[in-house]
This record gives C-alpha cells, sequence and structure tokens, in this order.
C-alpha cells in the first residue's frame, strides 16, 4: 500500500504528463479525457482500479507516448477490448 506522499506524488507525476500532452487540444474529446483523468487519479488515491476502452483517449494519449506497462499507471487501468 503506498503512503499519503506516494499517492500525491503518482498523481502529480502524471497529471503533469497529461496537461502537458494535451495542452494544445480543443475539442469534444476534452471532456469525455477529463473524466476519464478524474476517475483515474480518484483510483490512484484509493488505491483501486479502473475499466477502460482500447479506445479511449487516455488509452490512446498512453499508447502514442510508448509509456511502457511497466510503468506505475498501468496499476491503476484494466483495459477493455473493444466490442466487450
Amino acid at each position: 500500500m503506498k503512503t499519503a506522499q506516494e499517492k500525491i506524488d503518482l498523481i502529480d507525476k502524471w497529471s503533469t504528463f497529461f496537461i502537458q500532452q494535451t495542452e494544445s487540444w480543443y475539442s469534444d474529446l476534452a471532456g469525455e479525457l477529463g473524466a476519464q483523468l478524474a476517475y483515474l487519479f480518484a483510483a490512484m488515491a484509493t488505491g483501486i482500479s479502473i475499466d477502460l476502452y482500447d479506445h479511449d483517449e487516455l488509452i490512446c494519449i498512453l499508447y502514442q507516448a510508448k509509456i511502457p506497462l511497466s510503468e506505475d499507471i498501468w496499476e491503476y487501468i484494466i483495459i477493455i477490448p473493444e466490442g466487450e
């Protein structure tokens, strides 16, 4: 189990990453991404996982940035294949 400081550091690390990846965006997807990030950060804070489809915007950003599966963010995401 992560300490409170480790959770804060984790959320800080990934919120900074997503801000850098999406700061120039202005689209209809911004609302969807915002909801996904809110659930992700809540999951990180509580130590649970969230379900996301493989075509969800958050997953696409992680894939495009080639974030390795060894990164801590993947502990909090369960990817649901399209069509399930």
